[in-house]
């Protein structure tokens, strides 16, 4: 899920450089992009500058709150109906 608000956030449009910082597409990209974000001071601060640009995007963004909250409602079986979710 966290791949999905990732994308949803557009971080390439604020610095082409950490555009697919956060998602990986095998193991060893992911430990690479997991290194870099540790060790790279100057990279991580940028990484983390990106998002809190974009952030807005997640949790100011109706839709994408509701698709979450719909999502966790499945994944932990609650039986809640899209009204009251959206309450």
């Amino acid at each position: 899920m966290a791949a999905v608000f990732f994308r949803y956030m557009d971080l390439h449009e604020v610095d082409p450089d950490v555009g697919s910082c956060c998602i990986a597409d095998s193991v060893s990209d992911y430990v690479s992009k997991a290194l870099r974000l540790a060790f790279d001071g100057e990279y991580q601060s940028r990484v983390r500058n990106a998002i809190i640009d974009r952030r807005h995007r997640i949790f100011d963004e109706k839709s994408v709150s509701f698709e979450w909250g719909k999502f966790l409602t499945r994944a932990l079986r609650i039986r809640i109906s899209d009204e009251e979710l959206a309450s």
